[in-house]
C-alpha cells in the first residue's frame, strides 16, 4: 500500500467516528434523575419487603455453647473407651469381632446397651456362645499348644497304651464305644 492509500482509509475512518458521535444522542439530565430515581424506589421496595420478613434461621447455624458441649461429650466418651481398652488386651478384637454376634442371637442387647456401656459390652461380648465356643477349644498359651501336639506325636510318654506306627494292637483312647463293642464282640469269636 502506498502513503496516498494509507492516508485515504485515516480519512474514512475518522469521518465514520465523527459521524458516529454526532448520532449518539446528548444525555438528558432529565432523563437520568428519572432513572436514578426508579432505581432508588425499587431499592427501597425491596428493603421494605426484607424488613416486613422474620428474619429466617439458617440450618446450617449452630449454638456455639452446643456445639463446644458436644465435642466435649464427645471426647469424654472417647477418653472412656480408651480406658476400657487399656484394661482389657483383647478389647478391640472381643467388640468387633463377638459383639455383633451376640446382638445377632439376641436383638434387645441393643436396647439394652448404651453407647457408654464399653465394659458392659465387652463383657456381653466375652459371653458370647461364639466368644466361648471360639476360646474354649483355643490353647491358653503358646507351650500348652506345644504340649498337646508332643503329646499326640508318636513315641512320647503320654502316648503310651496308644497305637504306634506300624502296631496291629487297636488304638482303644480314640476308639468310641461302638468301636469297643466291636473289638471285644472279635475277640469273643475268637
Amino acid at each position: 500500500m502506498t502513503e496516498e492509500q494509507v492516508a485515504e482509509q485515516v480519512e474514512v475512518v475518522e469521518e465514520v467516528q465523527e459521524s458516529v458521535a454526532d448520532a449518539t444522542p446528548e444525555p438528558n439530565p432529565t432523563q437520568e434523575i428519572k432513572e436514578e430515581i426508579k432505581l432508588m424506589r425499587d431499592h427501597m421496595d425491596l428493603m421494605a419487603r426484607n424488613l416486613q420478613k422474620p428474619p429466617e434461621q439458617s440450618d446450617d447455624y449452630r449454638d456455639p455453647v452446643e456445639v463446644l458441649q458436644q465435642e466435649v461429650a464427645k471426647q469424654r466418651v472417647q477418653i472412656q473407651e480408651e480406658r476400657v481398652n487399656r484394661k482389657y488386651n483383647d478389647y478391640e478384637e472381643v467388640i468387633t469381632k463377638y459383639l455383633p454376634l451376640a446382638i445377632k442371637d439376641n436383638p434387645q442387647l441393643m436396647n439394652e446397651l448404651r453407647s457408654t456401656d464399653f465394659e458392659t459390652a465387652y463383657f456381653v461380648a466375652k459371653s458370647s456362645k461364639a466368644y466361648i465356643k471360639d476360646k474354649a477349644f483355643a490353647p491358653k498359651t503358646k507351650e500348652a499348644q506345644k504340649i498337646v501336639e508332643n503329646s499326640e506325636t508318636i513315641g512320647s510318654i503320654s502316648g503310651i497304651g496308644s497305637a504306634t506306627a506300624g502296631d496291629a494292637t487297636p488304638n482303644f483312647a480314640k476308639m468310641d464305644d461302638e468301636e469297643f463293642m466291636n473289638y471285644k464282640r472279635g475277640l469273643e469269636n475268637l
